[in-house]
């Protein structure tokens, strides 16, 4: 069997072999206890340390192998050829692109903001300018003995307010051109790993400690006795930290996956609209010269 098909073997069923790992554990769980270590407070601190050290590093390397898989994935390498591509051939177009961005710019607020004030009866055009700028003008404020007509304002001010205060991640030059969304926020071109694992560190950090607290103040003891019970306690929490590795893993190599290669297809939608945007821009310019 060559080791390319090996490593792919580990990699499609790591999460049975580790379950099964952990399985084994749970089965013969009747043969020990946890029980208090009994050290002291800096023997607990030390220990706990050292089991989160180990924690963050097994979750990080196995993150790293997520990411390379996924770089190795050949959707993403077909996105990536594609993105490169296209950049190349908008090169002769690149004086357009940061007046192509603007436009867009105005045009993604002002359909985020009427998806906003439209459910309230509420038009654009009303309190925001061409350019997007807030008139500074509100509803018109009802009659105080009105209630019913007051209840309806105040729902109007809040959409006014948040269709205002309204903040999304502008479309621009670099972010097309490089390979560096959220659904409301579609020029968001999530896909950096950096990001994606300092994000994951904050999200794990709790686990990590709560298990660095408990392998630290905690111990197993076999119900008889055994010299092997020094060895199980150990073995124990490689395995978790192993099956926590696993998932780290399998979720850098999802978001490899999905994540950055649909940033990547995202940007060469736009880069498509941008083609047709310039090439209608110096026909425009051509006729305008001729005449």
């Amino acid at each position: 069997m060559k080791k390319t098909d090996i490593r792919n073997f580990i990699f499609k069923n790591i999460g049975v072999i580790l379950t099964i790992a952990m399985s084994l554990l749970y089965i013969f769980k009747g043969f020990y206890s946890l029980e208090e270590s009994g050290k002291t407070v800096f023997e607990i601190i030390g220990d706990g340390a050292m089991s989160a050290i180990f924690g963050f590093a097994v979750a990080a390397l196995l993150r790293q192998t997520g990411f390379n898989y996924g770089n190795d994935d050949i959707e993403l390498i077909n996105a990536r050829s594609l993105h490169s591509k296209k950049i190349d051939k908008i090169s002769p177009y690149m004086n357009l692109l940061d007046e192509f961005c603007k436009e867009e710019n105005i045009k993604n607020q002002k359909e985020m903001r009427s998806k906003i004030l439209a459910p309230r009866g509420l038009r654009y055009e009303d309190f925001f300018t061409p350019e997007g700028v807030f008139k500074g003008e509100y509803p018109p404020e009802p009659f105080p003995a009105d209630k019913a007509r007051r209840k309806a304002y105040r729902l109007d001010m809040k959409a006014v307010l948040k269709a205002q205060r309204l903040e999304l991640t502008p479309l621009a030059t670099s972010s097309l051109t490089s390979e560096r969304a959220e659904i409301n926020d579609k020029y968001n071109f999530k896909g950096d790993e950096r990001e994606y694992a300092e994000k994951r560190n904050k999200q794990q950090s709790i686990t990590k400690l709560a298990c660095a607290v408990v392998f630290g103040y905690y111990v197993l003891r076999f119900s008889a006795g055994s010299v092997w019970q020094d060895l199980l306690w150990p073995a124990f929490q490689v395995v978790l930290y192993l099956t926590l590795g696993a998932i780290e893993m399998l979720d850098a190599y999802m978001f490899m996956r999905t994540d950055k290669c649909g940033s990547i297809l995202r940007k060469i939608d736009v880069i498509d609209k941008f083609y047709i945007y310039a090439k209608e821009k110096t026909n425009e310019q051509e006729v305008v010269e001729a005449e």
